[in-house]
């Protein structure tokens, strides 16, 4: 999502293997010292590099909260931590596939149309409205590896 930012990152999802040599993370390489923080993310990819690496962020300079990364996808949560973290958790694959996994994404991002909000903190401005969702990746004929896809459309609410 980012390789070095000095801006707070709110509410992003990444899907994508991520690879390089120092300060590698799944949402961001390096954040940047206060005021910037990095909360509601979500890593589901593999991150790999030679040094300071991790699932979410590879070098911490602030504030991580409330994000959650797939078990097994780096060698740790946060690779150099100078700032906090708070809420940094580890989810398995079999949480994500199926149904429970893409109805909390579509969850969320239904939460920030509609209410402006994540895990009841304002986010309003720091994100735009999405005209999309997550969907199942079909079994027979997979495009994302078994992963959720993403698909045009608003969120619809499951009964």
């Amino acid at each position: 999502i980012s390789g070095d930012t000095m801006k707070p990152i709110t509410g992003s999802f990444n899907y994508g293997p991520v690879n390089s040599n120092s300060a590698v993370g799944g949402v961001c390489g390096r954040l940047g010292y206060s005021p910037y923080s990095i909360s509601g993310c979500f890593n589901t990819a593999s991150v790999t590099g030679t040094s300071v690496v991790g699932s979410v962020v590879g070098f911490n300079g602030d504030i991580i909260k409330d994000c959650r990364y797939v078990s097994g996808t780096g060698i740790t949560p946060i690779g150099a931590n100078a700032g906090t973290t708070a809420n940094v958790t580890a989810e398995t694959i079999a949480n994500l596939q199926g149904q429970t996994g893409i109805d909390l994404l579509n969850k969320a991002i239904k939460d920030w149309n509609e209410n402006g909000t994540y895990n009841g903190q304002s986010v309003k401005g720091s994100i735009y409205v999405c005209n999309y969702h997550f969907k199942a990746d079909d079994a027979t004929t997979p495009a994302n590896n078994g992963y959720p896809v993403i698909v045009t459309g608003a969120p619809q609410s499951n009964p």
